[in-house]
């Protein structure tokens, strides 16, 4: 009897990847990224795009498509991460910010919402949802939460020409606020633009919110122009190629399909 192969595998694209109604299973870890995992994919992303030079290799992906379904087994850091940073370039460029809502979100009004979605409209009374679904209601919720410009950076309330591309946000020393006076530590300012500006600090629920803040913070000291956001924006969807799995049985989907060593 000979050996049946249950999965496709293809070099997609971003572009291609994120049209696709994605589904992360409860059985997967919640986003687990912490500042220097975030920071070094950030830094070979750059790295590459500004190099001009070569497309970006990504490893694999690990979808099961089951009952009309997108559920990711493996892949779901990069997939969120990636989600995150073309979210954050739409802050920084008003030409690029429609087309990326249009490839990351649902249209409550066009589209025809799945029951996830109409639960997540009528329980958060928000009008954009992330075409992905989290089955994890904390990392749900931070996605909602990001895209309804309901978490901000401190560095939002900074003087954007105080901020040099040399700087560490984390000790950047002044701000000077209306009234005048100078704050000169972080805990400081933290603390002042709550009690005067509304400021409200990511909760700790999920790392997608501290996450969102850490690539937007990286985003504001790289200062990049329109023209460097497309660029970047052209590179992310279309010269990063994915090793993408494409399962049709849910036995499969749960044992990882392993890539050879060096």
């Amino acid at each position: 009897m000979s050996r049946i192969k249950p999965y496709t595998t293809n070099q997609e694209s971003w572009n291609t990847i994120l049209q696709k109604y994605l589904r992360i299973p409860m059985n997967q870890r919640e986003y687990s990224w912490e500042t220097d995992d975030i920071n070094r994919f950030l830094d070979d992303m750059f790295k590459i795009c500004e190099e001009d030079k070569y497309v970006e290799k990504m490893g694999s992906i690990i979808n099961l498509n089951y009952n009309n379904g997108n559920d990711i087994y493996d892949g779901q850091q990069r997939i969120l991460t990636t989600i995150l940073i073309l979210k954050v370039i739409g802050c920084f460029s008003e030409k690029l910010k429609n087309k990326i809502d249009q490839l990351l979100t649902v249209d409550i009004e066009l589209d025809t919402l799945t029951l996830e979605q109409q639960k997540i409209k009528d329980e958060s009374d928000v009008n954009i949802i992330p075409k992905i679904y989290c089955v994890n209601p904390y990392d749900m919720k931070g996605l909602v939460n990001i895209f309804n410009g309901k978490v901000k950076s401190w560095v939002c309330f900074l003087k954007s020409d105080e901020i040099n591309a040399d700087d560490d946000l984390d000790n950047l020393t002044e701000y000077i606020s209306k009234s005048g006076d100078k704050i000169s530590r972080k805990n400081d300012f933290i603390r002042h633009i709550t009690n005067k500006h509304s400021y409200e600090e990511p909760d700790s629920t999920t790392k997608l919110h501290s996450a969102f803040i850490e690539i937007y913070n990286y985003f504001v000291l790289k200062k990049y122009d329109e023209a460097n956001l497309i660029k970047l924006y052209k590179f992310i969807l279309h010269d990063i190629d994915i090793q993408f799995f494409e399962c049709s049985d849910p036995n499969l989907s749960l044992i990882h399909i392993s890539e050879p060593t060096r």
